[in-house]
């Protein structure tokens, strides 16, 4: 099996522009690089606007010993807050002091009858843990590049920690062509795509002879199609026709 080489960011874009004008075409029709190029058009325009494209989760990170510099992996684009789990201290004699713990059993502490309280308790207790969280360093402040993926944490690290991450990301290639939605909308923007380049490479040639005379390309009738469903699938987007909301 023949393998290819990798391409720097640079040349993969040259090498889509020229499959894009018909790049490597013998005959009058598509290449299996083409129809890949299609499929990787759709899921680019589909996670540009598609709020389906992408979900929230949880991921930990592993600090090390005065490193403040991290790069994730690219399917994160978006890093909304990070916690630690516990902060050094000397609360209950451990290694860590833990505000949940420490808000739980003042809680109790207060109330003196092991009874859990009201909503007003509840939303004193939720204000605590924020104000505790606050002033023992239980969150971590930080800038995020989404183009280079690199995490910088507004803290000196001092030993090795374990964090937790909120971010989005772009749900997997593999998840979206099983989705009830996602699938159909990225065939068919494909298969727009493909039709784009084949009016491209159709409308080059024009015509040529051929037994019964002169026959014409129908490249500037694929070209209107395509053109005309990619704005459908577009709208459909804005629509949330996708599911995306």
């Amino acid at each position: 099996m023949v393998t290819k080489p990798d391409l720097s960011p640079r040349q993969k874009l040259i090498r889509e522009i020229e499959l894009s004008l018909g790049g490597g075409i013998i005959e009058i029709e598509l290449t299996p690089d083409h129809y890949d190029l299609a499929f990787d058009i759709a899921l680019d325009v589909y996670r540009q606007k598609s709020q389906n494209s992408t979900e929230e989760r949880v991921a930990f990170l592993d600090l090390q010993r005065n490193q403040q510099t991290y790069y994730l992996p690219p399917e994160i684009i978006e890093v909304r807050e990070v916690w630690r789990r516990g902060v050094a201290g000397t609360a209950g004699g451990g290694a860590y002091f833990e505000p949940f713990a420490a808000s739980f059993a003042a809680q109790f502490v207060m109330t003196g009858t092991g009874d859990a309280g009201d909503l007003v308790t509840f939303e004193l207790f939720s204000e605590f843990q924020n104000l505790v969280g606050t002033m023992f360093g239980q969150y971590i402040t930080f800038f995020w590049n989404q183009t280079s993926h690199r995490l910088d944490l507004n803290r000196d690290i001092k030993d090795q920690e374990t964090v937790l991450l909120d971010v989005y990301c772009y749900r997997p290639e593999e998840i979206l062509l099983q989705d009830t939605y996602a699938r159909p909308w990225l065939r068919r923007m494909a298969i727009a795509q493909a039709k784009l380049q084949l009016a491209q490479i159709r409308s080059l040639l024009g015509s040529f002879p051929g037994p019964q005379g002169g026959i014409v390309m129908n490249g500037p009738q694929l070209a209107q199609e395509a053109n005309t469903e990619i704005a459908i699938l577009i709208e459909e987007l804005r629509k949330g026709s996708d599911s995306s909301g």
